[in-house]
């Protein structure tokens, strides 16, 4: 029995490991999405089930940077539109990103631990 739990035990840490992320915001600038403060820990899901409209997600651009958008509207290819609502502060532009394949993004924020 105890073998068989520590197996079970193991092997949930191996799976929470290989799908979970947790990752802290810059704690100084900003943060281009208002959910979450600079410096927020952030539990990322890289492997959801599914992308909706409106999620908080990190993807990156064509120079390799890595963003906090959220997901806005899904065209009929089911690609995202990408969004901020920080205008004060500086982010990647929808425009930039442009329509944006679900293979192409990194996670989506689950939630917030602190700061």
């Amino acid at each position: 029995m105890r073998r068989g739990t520590m197996i079970f035990a193991f092997s949930m840490a191996l799976y929470m490991g290989h799908r979970f992320d947790l990752l802290r915001l810059p704690e100084l600038g900003c943060s281009p999405v208002s959910r979450f403060s600079p410096g927020a820990r952030l539990l990322v899901d890289r492997r959801p089930q599914e992308w909706r409209s409106d999620d908080c997600v990190f993807v990156a651009s064509a120079d390799g940077a890595v963003h906090l958008v959220f997901l806005g509207s899904k065209n009929e290819d089911g690609h995202f539109w990408t969004q901020t609502d920080m205008p004060d502060c500086p982010g990647v532009d929808a425009e930039q990103l442009g329509w944006v394949n679900p293979d192409d993004l990194m996670g989506r924020v689950i939630m917030a631990i602190g700061r």
